[in-house]
Formats: C-alpha cells, sequence, structure tokens
C-alpha cells in the first residue's frame, strides 16, 4: 500500500518550527516551506560552499534583537557561535541587555549632533515650536530613532538585526489606538534608517575597484506570536517528554492559559520560561526544550547582569511580603538588590531575548531540516523534487 501523503498540518508544523506563517491551502504551505527552508539567515548555503558552512565562517555572529516599545524599548545583544562539530546545539553569548526609555533625556543626542539640532531647529523656535515640545513629532522622533541606532546597535557592527513586528489592531478591534500608531511609526522609521544606511554602503563599495557589494547587516521583522507559539508548544512537548524534570516551582502550567486573560497568561507563562533557562547550570533552553529541537546554551557577560538579576529575583506575590524578608531571599541566592522600578515590564527584556533565541533555535532547525533534502543530491549536483517522501524524513527528524 502506497504511503499516505503529507496533510497540511504536518507541513503547518515543519513551518512552525522554522519561523514560518502556517495559514493557508495545503498547496500554498507546500510552496512556502520549498521557499523558506533555503533562505539561509546565518551562514552561506551548503550547496554554495564545499564542506560545511559553519566550520567555514570561522567567526561569532553578532546578533541585536529589539523588542519594539518608545518608554519600553527592550534589546538583547548575544553574540552566536556554533561549538565545533554541533551545528544544531549553538552558544549565546549575551553581552548587552537592558531597557530604555528613549524619552528619557539622558538618552540624548552627543555634542556635535547637539550643536546641529540647535542650529536646525533652535534658531527657528518660533516656526517650529510645537514639533520641538512634542517627542511624539516627526523631527523628534526620527532623531530619537537614529540616535537609537546608531548608539545602541550600530555601535557594535551586529551582523543580525531583529526587529519585533508590530501590529496596527489588537484583538479585531477596528480603532487603532494612539500608542500603537507612535511605535509603528517608529518601527517603520528604524527599518528606513538602516534600510538607507545599508544602500549607501553598497553605493560605497560599488564606486570602489574591485570592491564587493554586500550590506553590512541583515534586517529582519520578527512575528512575536510565532515566538510565544514557538516557546510555549516547545515547553509543551518538554513536559510530555520529561513530566519529572518540570516540576520545579519556576514553571507555570501552560494550561493555566485557559483560565486567565490570555495575553497576561502568556506573559507569565513566557517569563517562567526563561526563568526556567537561567536556573540551570549551565544555562540553557533544556529545561523548555523536547529531544527533537535544537539546545541553545548561554553565558551572560557584565552587560547583561542587571536584566538577570531582576528576572531571577522573587515572583511579584512574593514581592509583597516585607522587603526584610525580600532582601533575605536575595542575599540567600547571592544576587544584589535591584531597585523595585527595574522589577517593572519583565515581558518586555524577556520578549527580547526570547526573540533572538527562536530566531536562532529556527535557523538551526531550517538547516537540519535542509540537509535532509540535501543528502538526496544527485550525482549530477541536482537537488531532487520537494516530494513527500523528502517530507516525512523532515518530519521524523523534528519528531512531529
Amino acid at each position: 500500500m502506497a504511503p499516505r501523503s503529507v496533510t497540511a498540518k504536518a507541513l503547518q508544523a515543519l513551518l512552525a518550527r522554522i519561523g514560518s506563517a502556517s495559514s493557508g491551502t495545503k498547496d500554498v504551505l507546500q510552496a512556502r516551506f520549498r521557499r523558506d527552508v533555503v533562505a539561509q539567515h546565518l551562514f552561506a548555503l551548503p550547496s554554495s560552499t564545499k564542506g560545511d558552512p559553519h566550520k567555514q565562517h570561522g567567526k561569532k555572529l553578532r546578533i541585536v534583537s529589539i523588542d519594539m516599545g518608545i518608554k519600553n524599548l527592550a534589546f538583547c545583544d548575544v553574540e552566536m557561535e556554533y561549538s565545533g562539530d554541533d551545528s544544531m546545539n549553538p552558544t549565546l553569548d549575551i553581552i548587552r541587555w537592558d531597557k530604555l526609555n528613549l524619552l528619557d533625556t539622558n538618552y540624548d543626542l552627543d555634542h556635535s549632533q547637539s550643536e546641529l539640532r540647535n542650529s536646525l531647529y533652535v534658531k527657528d523656535r518660533v516656526k517650529d515650536a510645537e514639533d520641538e515640545q512634542d517627542p511624539y513629532s516627526l523631527p523628534v522622533l526620527s532623531r530619537t530613532a537614529y540616535t537609537f541606532l546608531r548608539k545602541s546597535v550600530l555601535e557594535v557592527s551586529p551582523d543580525i538585526i531583529l526587529i519585533e513586528r508590530q501590529r496596527w489592531r489588537s484583538g479585531g478591534s477596528s480603532a487603532i489606538q494612539q500608542w500603537t500608531v507612535r511605535v509603528n511609526t517608529l518601527e517603520a522609521m528604524l527599518w528606513a534608517i538602516l534600510n538607507t544606511l545599508n544602500l549607501e554602503q553598497s553605493a560605497t563599495s560599488r564606486g570602489v575597484k574591485g570592491a564587493v557589494t554586500q550590506s553590512q547587516y541583515g534586517v529582519h521583522g520578527v512575528d512575536p506570536k510565532r515566538v510565544g507559539q514557538y516557546w510555549l508548544g516547545q515547553q509543551s512537548k518538554a513536559r510530555a517528554e520529561r513530566p519529572a524534570f518540570h516540576e520545579d516551582a519556576l514553571n507555570v502550567d501552560v494550561n493555566q492559559i485557559k483560565k486567565e486573560a490570555r495575553s497576561k497568561a502568556e506573559k507569565k507563562a513566557k517569563i517562567a520560561i526563561l526563568r526556567s533557562w537561567f536556573s540551570t547550570k549551565p544555562a540553557s533552553t533544556q529545561p523548555s526544550t523536547p529531544a527533537s529541537a535544537p539546545i541553545l546554551s548561554f553565558t551572560v557577560g557584565l552587560g547583561a547582569t542587571a536584566a538577570l538579576n531582576a528576572l531571577s529575583l522573587p515572583s511579584a506575590k512574593t514581592r509583597r511580603k516585607k522587603k526584610a524578608d525580600i532582601d533575605d531571599q536575595v542575599v540567600e541566592k547571592g544576587l544584589p538588590v535591584v531597585a523595585e522600578k527595574d522589577l517593572k515590564k519583565l515581558d518586555d527584556i524577556t520578549d527580547s531575548c526570547l526573540q533572538v533565541a527562536a530566531w536562532v533555535a529556527w535557523e538551526s532547525t531550517r538547516r537540519q531540516l535542509y540537509e535532509v533534502w540535501e543528502r538526496k543530491r544527485g550525482k549530477d549536483g541536482k537537488m531532487p523534487e520537494l516530494d513527500d517522501e523528502v517530507l516525512r524524513e523532515m518530519l521524523n527528524v523534528i519528531g512531529e
């Protein structure tokens, strides 16, 4: 009897494991997977190099992950590398991990940029007085966007920049909130600035004889919904595989999401997942990762300790106890006391880390699935059709 054809549900599982959209008809899903499984973002495809591209690349990749916001913009700056011959389980060294208020008066242009601003705007104060006072006006917000990118992102020469993808409406509402418009405007400005600088660099390179024209960095939008669904789904699979391993109090039962407001419950679950990673020694995604998925390991630099300490402190319920009791718990864990203000908006710093971790996991899985197909390459060097046989082998790899 001929084997059954791969279903749309199976294709959706493959797409979800590489971070792609999973809606549409079966034909649409198959075409999307065929396109995305070869879309290498980390290193050159195996077909375009001799041997393993991870070994040939020979350097760490700098990735900056941005969780969008204006008063609560979080970013996670990591260096990623694969250890030795292990192309499935990378290590992420978190160099900087922080939350910024872009409207803070301390977060301003440097002296030279301030002089430029004064020459352009202060001298014409009467004409543009309203725009100068409004931090969300296009002239001011565009300068804020440029300053953030120049001071906090491009200064470290990243190879990859991940930007949380925003949406205009929530819950199907016809109304568009003012704050949503502002954050979306900032998101558009970040993309415009980054792409402009990349295009300018390419144009400059073309003007140099023998220069190789290429982008300075790759910019990718990441759907936060897919990030959340990925890690919550991985957590559920890990619980099913190792139920005894998940009795730790740091973990939140994913089923609890059904009992609470969904957005609130998901935030709590994601924070708990991230806490479980850093509660292991060494820190890794193993507590929420099934055997079939990549396991990411973490090291934490000095620029990330404040965020990690805030994440590691007792829960909000515990913090409502007497301050002395809280301090005792913190000291017992060997952590410095973190101000109450630093405990707020943990979901933002959580999301910035989960985003880069999901993106690296998707890319590792994508490469693993591509290798299943690549092994079918004929003696003539041509890849076979991505048929049901190849897809079934891929499904066996990810453990649907």
